[in-house]
């Protein structure tokens, strides 16, 4: 391995663990873990991403890896203070999830030709992430005036 080649590595790791943690954070701090009963709505949004950026990048299996995931959440009934806290748990770890992909995607990419590929991708998704945060501010302050 030579030293550019490192230098990618090190950037595409650096995005799925340091930008992704971030992000990960931002988004986790509009969801309080006791009432966050709006969080199913947040779940399906990062849902919806990973099933787009699965399909996308031939990763295909992911998705009935992630309805297991998902089925294992109901495989007891739902108690309304376990759900929140399941789908707070869920919303990270998608969220780690697409950064991996997509910093391992930087890796793959970051050559002649293809760098629309390895620096567009990271930008969308930072961008959707701090969208899905604001999203998440909103519906925070929407359950915050209805209680």
């Amino acid at each position: 391995m030579n030293v550019a080649t490192g230098g990618i590595y090190l950037i595409g790791f650096a995005f799925s663990l340091l930008v992704g943690r971030w992000a990960t954070q931002r988004v986790l701090a509009t969801i309080p873990t006791e009432t966050a009963h709006y969080s199913a709505e947040l779940l399906g949004l990062v849902e919806a991403t990973i099933y787009t950026t699965a399909w996308l990048l031939g990763r295909e299996v992911f998705i009935p890896v992630w309805l297991g995931l998902k089925v294992s959440g109901n495989w007891r009934a739902p108690l309304r203070q376990v759900r929140p806290i399941f789908n707070r748990w869920l919303i990270g770890t998608g969220m780690s999830l697409a950064y991996g992909i997509v910093g391992a995607e930087f890796i793959k990419h970051a050559k002649p030709g293809e760098w629309w590929m390895a620096v567009g991708l990271p930008i969308l998704l930072v961008v959707g992430t701090l969208l899905l945060a604001w999203w998440g501010r909103v519906l925070e302050r929407g359950a915050a005036e209805g209680r």
